[in-house]
């Protein structure tokens, strides 16, 4: 046998050469994906920890891990959970029974939106109607929204992107205050910004996959330690399973290999000047830092130019320990407050003092600018507005963690910047939340873009495989209410007539 042919011989029975470049959860749902399907899989992370924007540290003035943000889970991310669960962390996420969440007025009136055990989705429309924030008027108007939101599927929800969702909305006459009271609070925290800055097709993507595909899939859930707790068992798991970990990396370059040596055609190149050669390459990194990696040539070859559209949105937060809990729930929304949200991270985290609190602020372009003592300030001031317990508490340890590109920024029409994991260059994906995965920039989004960039990388070598389960899309019950959604469209004031003979009747 020729030399040749003996190369050849030793290149097909050799595992795949997989390199994963980024350490969040986009890089490790893939690496762990590559290894668990026997491929010579490299995770190449620049940063000491893995875990990307979900991480802790800790903090000494605290006295206990410190997240770098406050992160929620909805019981429908079915991938992230699978994917903890395959590392043994699965049980460090709690969830809620049901759907509920707390909306307050300062001072202190608390307002309760929560499910009931009825089926999906008649537990969303009893919770609207209980809504107390809102006029009975507001929470019969909310009913319309709710129904054809349930009437579209995902490709309705699609055709919405260049849409803001305030529009959406306004369309559905929609009051400014059921807008600030409720609408406004769901888009800061799930879509990272407001009704005005966001696209109605992410929005409503969230929503149908948090409230009506089930009941049991819209209980939030919460990390019970520290977010780095949640990562901690992927390193035994994935060098047990062969897996190399580069931590303390920095790729500079990746391009391809020009001349197939060894059969390898891509080469990734370090910033300490070492190369290392792969078949696949999974770029499991930040839309930004993809355009330093790769040059425009080549992206533009690979189909990527686009995603240079793509803008990112900041979330400041700000934890704090007081001497006392002074949040009764775990998680509230605070209405007409520079401060959007409080989770009282005492009740939800076995390793934090009963005084701690998790303060965010979505898209908070404003507060970033401010210093850090002045947010401190602001904090403080809008806790003793909402929460008078906390008057006269002292407060132990502050720190403000600013996040200028923390997620996507899901502006209207930014859904066709986003591209798919496959690009048109064998053996090269992208992975990420910011890559098109139906979602915003969210956990279960970059757990789904790293599995399905290893669909891709498998699909090429004609291993086709099916690793990330679909979001769900409510549709059982979509014919009924596109027939309820006719029937209210041809009356002009449906509501409104409905209130008047309520109104009547009470008299």
């Amino acid at each position: 046998m020729n030399q040749k042919a003996v190369a050849t011989s030793r290149i097909a029975r050799r595992p795949p050469r997989t390199l994963v470049v980024g350490g969040g959860f986009a890089g490790l749902a893939a690496a762990t994906a590559l290894v668990d399907r026997g491929h010579d899989t490299q995770l190449v992370e620049r940063r000491p920890f893995l875990g990307g924007k979900v991480f802790s540290f800790y903090d000494p003035a605290a006295g206990h891990a410190v997240d770098n943000g406050q992160h929620a889970f909805l019981s429908a991310y079915r991938n992230t959970m699978a994917l903890l669960d395959r590392w043994g962390a699965g049980h460090r996420v709690a969830f809620g029974r049901r759907l509920e969440m707390v909306f307050m007025e300062a001072p202190g009136r608390a307002r309760r939106f929560a499910g009931t055990g009825l089926p999906a989705p008649l537990h969303l429309l009893g919770a609207l109607l209980r809504f107390e924030a809102l006029p009975v008027r507001d929470r019969l108007a909310m009913a319309r929204p709710a129904l054809d939101l349930l009437a579209l599927d995902a490709a309705g929800r699609r055709e919405l992107d260049a849409m803001s969702f305030a529009a959406w909305l306004s369309r559905h006459d929609q009051s400014p205050q059921a807008v600030a009271a409720f609408w406004e609070p769901l888009a800061l925290a799930a879509v990272n910004g407001s009704p005005q800055e966001v696209s109605a097709y992410m929005a409503l993507q969230v929503l149908a996959l948090g409230f009506l595909g089930s009941e049991r899939t819209s209980h939030l859930g919460f990390a019970t330690e520290g977010l780095s707790a949640l990562v901690e068992p992927f390193v035994p798991y994935f060098t047990a399973r062969g897996g190399e970990l580069l931590a303390r990396r920095e790729v500079q370059a990746v391009r391809e290999a020009g001349e197939r040596s060894d059969g390898f055609r891509w080469v990734v190149e370090f910033r300490d000047g070492d190369t290392l050669a792969a078949d696949s390459v999974v770029l499991a990194v930040p839309h930004w830092r993809l355009a330093r990696l790769v040059d425009p040539q080549l992206r533009q070859r690979a189909g990527l130019t686009a995603s240079e559209g793509l803008a990112a949105a900041p979330i400041v937060s700000i934890q704090i320990v007081l001497d006392r809990p002074v949040v009764e729930h775990a998680a509230v929304a605070l209405l007409a407050s520079p401060i959007h949200w409080v989770f009282a991270a005492g009740r939800l985290r076995s390793d934090a003092p009963p005084g701690a609190l998790a303060l965010t602020v979505s898209a908070g372009r404003e507060l970033a600018t401010l210093p850090q003592d002045e947010v401190a300030a602001i904090a403080r001031r809008e806790l003793e507005r909402f929460f008078p317990s906390a008057r006269g508490a002292q407060v132990l340890a502050c720190r403000v963690i600013k996040e200028m590109d923390a997620t996507l920024s899901c502006a209207p029409g930014s859904e066709a910047l986003r591209p798919a994991q496959e690009t048109i260059l064998p053996g090269l994906a992208v992975a990420g939340a910011w890559t098109r995965t139906g979602l915003p920039g969210t956990i279960e989004g970059a757990v789904m873009s790293g599995l399905l960039a290893v669909e891709a990388i498998e699909r090429e070598r004609g291993q086709a495989c099916s690793l990330a389960q679909p979001l769900s899309d409510p549709g059982g019950a979509a014919l009924l209410a596109r027939w309820v959604g006719r029937a209210l469209g041809r009356r002009a004031a449906p509501v409104e007539s409905l209130l008047e003979r309520n109104e009547t009747c009470s008299k």
